[in-house]
């Protein structure tokens, strides 16, 4: 564990707001940045106190996202978002109408090979998520959430429908 870093994660949103001036048409997106922290193997860090309690609460937070990402890759009806707060704020980034875009970051030492592993597990599991990219031109956010509803009532896109 690098003892000079932070352990949390970092999540950045921008809202953007466009009207065309001579239609009135109003489009809105959302931009999240996110840097998530790295997962900790505490026996193999040695950490205590303080350090072990940020430790345990970041591996159950990755955790949450990775049962997330599990559930959107096997279509599940039912997806744990509301399991931990990071997964709630994200969870207009990870599933539905969107596009994200993941980096993974490994180390290339034979000493974190396990975390590497884990690592690339993660991201390959998160290649088999499937979003679709709709545009709800000349409605307000929430006019679009009745639209999506109204064409498909609880129902998921199904994985051939995405580009």
């Amino acid at each position: 564990m690098n003892e000079h870093s932070s352990r949390s994660h970092s999540i950045f949103l921008i809202n953007i707001k466009q009207e065309n001036s001579q239609t009135g048409q109003k489009l809105t997106g959302k931009l999240y940045l996110v840097d998530l922290a790295g997962s900790e193997k505490v026996g193999k860090t040695g950490a205590e106190g303080t350090v072990l309690d940020e430790a345990k609460m970041i591996n159950k937070s990755l955790s949450s996202l990775g049962n997330v990402i599990s559930a959107l890759a096997e279509g599940s009806n039912y997806v744990p978002y509301r399991d931990s707060k990071m997964t709630r704020i994200l969870q207009d980034s990870l599933g539905g109408n969107c596009r994200t875009t993941m980096v993974i970051c490994c180390s290339p030492s034979a000493y974190n090979d396990a975390e590497t592993r884990s690592t690339l597990m993660f991201g390959q599991r998160y290649t088999h998520t499937c979003s679709c990219l709709v545009t709800w031109a000349g409605r307000e956010p929430r006019g679009w959430f009745w639209s999506f509803i109204t064409v498909s009532p609880g129902q998921r896109p199904s994985k051939t429908a995405c580009p």
